[in-house]
């Protein structure tokens, strides 16, 4: 109860501060189509916690209707160096890569079925994670290029035809994108590209097994793609509130986010929609259940859904 009154008390109190400010005015017309919602809700790396085979927080992804997961930085320290590089693949550069005992597919084929399981197309990246910590005094792992770029080539080759046509004891997956290696333009200078300097994009917490507050973005937009007709969406007296909106048979559903740092009053034509769901996360509350709000706290977002009946 305490947790249910300081929510609603923040959203007053977001919405009273925001009285001062003009309403930015959001419209929604549903009776303007502008084409199927677009599958741009991809992530990167899978949650790689839990054990092997089991995958517990792969249904995450399946929950968000998240199309894709790009396989990058899934063979490191999170991996255990077991997964999805060529070294993990094919651990012996100079073995027959024309020999499918040259490879070593078992735990990479269990993370593959996993995701094919949950509905989520790979997004391969064929190449090796980069544990790079020069600046804090270690040489850099892995940063050179194949010996024999022929060779790398082939036995990349042989991933493809492991994961899309059965070769090896392998599997006819769908994957439509694949990536070879990394950031080649990460610094002008060749010799001083770092590769990977960025602070380790999660959307989960490895500790608690528990998704962090970005993931809700996901499943927030997920009502969007469940409707799957996108439609015209408007907002004008304010640049820093985003809003997207898509419609279904019978119901609707629309998205709004606020990525300023105060609160934003709403003035809102839904087009004859009746909102009958709307649910909110920022700094104090995550995927919350609240009455569709005057205001748009700070740093936050919200999806509503609603009736067009």
């Amino acid at each position: 109860m305490k947790t249910i009154f300081k929510g609603r008390a923040m959203l007053a109190l977001a919405a009273a501060g925001a009285l001062c400010a003009h309403a930015a005015e959001v419209k929604i017309d549903f009776g303007r189509p502008v084409g199927p919602v677009k599958r741009v809700n991809g992530v990167g790396q899978p949650p790689l916690v839990g054990k092997l085979a089991s995958w517990p927080m792969l249904h995450y992804l399946k929950e968000a209707g998240i199309p894709y997961s790009r396989l990058h930085d899934v063979g490191g320290w999170l991996g255990g160096g077991l997964f999805v590089d060529i070294p993990n693949l094919f651990p012996n550069f100079d073995a027959d890569e024309n020999d499918p005992k040259s490879y070593r597919f078992a735990y990479t084929d269990s993370l593959m079925k996993a995701l094919d399981e949950n509905g989520v197309e790979p997004f391969f990246r064929l190449g090796v994670t980069i544990e790079n910590f020069v600046e804090r005094g270690y040489p850099p792992v892995n940063i050179m290029p194949p010996k024999d770029y022929a060779k790398w080539g082939r036995i990349c080759e042989h991933v493809i035809r492991h994961y899309t046509e059965g070769w090896a004891d392998g599997f006819k997956m769908k994957i439509a994108y694949w990536e070879i290696w990394n950031e080649p333009e990460n610094h002008p200078e060749i010799g001083k590209n770092p590769m990977w300097r960025g602070d380790y994009s999660p959307l989960f917490n490895p500790l608690t097994y528990k998704p962090h507050k970005a993931y809700y973005a996901f499943t927030a937009f997920n009502e969007l793609r469940k409707r799957g007709t996108a439609v015209a969406a408007q907002v004008s007296g304010d640049k820093n509130l985003w809003v997207a909106a898509a419609k279904g048979e019978k119901d609707a559903a629309v998205m709004m986010a606020n990525d300023s740092d105060r609160a934003i009053p709403l003035t809102c034509d839904f087009h004859g929609g009746i909102v009958t769901a709307c649910r909110i996360t920022y700094k104090d509350r995550t995927d919350a259940d609240v009455p569709m709000p005057p205001a748009l706290p700070p740093r936050s977002f919200l999806v509503a859904t609603m009736d067009l009946r």
